[in-house]
């Protein structure tokens, strides 16, 4: 995909697939073009790799994608001066559309990561420049993002990358500690819950509830 040398060898490519099926795929290049493409006709063709816009993207960031119930697949991606920028496609254009720019600086060093739950809410973790972590969300068909609490207490890092999940109880945050652990926790924040029991024969997957 690409020619060779090509891409940022700080950066790791990220894939997602949506409702319909297709493949996204977005990398950025090695000289901080953020490029994304995905597969059409039942996956048999790719629609070739664009630039998303004409910013210079970090080169030691993954982006993050993520594709929600309705349709939307969702891009989050640190720009090489600290911006951190949030946007969607959708059918039928599939072209990238309303990019967010949150505010304040994060860190080019640390990768975003989004889910989105059952209820189309989008979930976005990051690392500010100053080393936090910092979880939002945003309704469905809402551009405004709410600040989530209950976040796992861990020293600041600006090279921290924190994970997010989508799970029976809700949205998991996941970040490493200070000894190299994996901390989860619940955001507190608007959520919508899987229910507890799955299928005609039950077995339902649970969360600790000490998360």
């Amino acid at each position: 995909m690409g020619l060779t040398g090509s891409w940022s060898t700080h950066a790791a490519p990220a894939a997602v697939t949506d409702r319909l099926g297709s493949t996204w795929v977005a990398a950025v290049t090695r000289h901080g073009t953020l490029l994304t493409q995905h597969t059409t006709g039942a996956g048999l063709h790719w629609t070739g790799l664009h630039a998303v816009d004409h910013q210079a993207w970090s080169l030691t960031s993954t982006p993050s994608l993520a594709a929600g119930p309705d349709g939307r697949v969702w891009l989050a991606s640190v720009g090489a001066r600290g911006s951190l920028v949030v946007r969607y496609a959708k059918a039928p254009s599939f072209r990238w559309q309303h990019a967010d720019q949150m505010p304040g600086l994060w860190s080019p060093y640390s990768s975003p990561s989004l889910t989105v739950d059952r209820g189309g809410r989008t979930w976005l973790a990051a690392v500010s420049a100053d080393g936090d972590v910092t979880v939002s969300s945003a309704a469905l068909q809402s551009r405004r993002w709410r600040t989530a609490r209950g976040l796992p207490d861990v020293p600041a890092s600006e090279t921290r990358s924190p994970a997010l999940t989508s799970s029976v109880n809700g949205v998991l945050v996941g970040v490493t500690d200070r000894h190299g652990r994996a901390m989860w926790r619940r955001p507190v924040g608007p959520v919508e819950l899987l229910p507890p029991v799955h299928g005609p024969h039950g077995g339902g997957l649970s969360v600790s509830p000490f998360l």
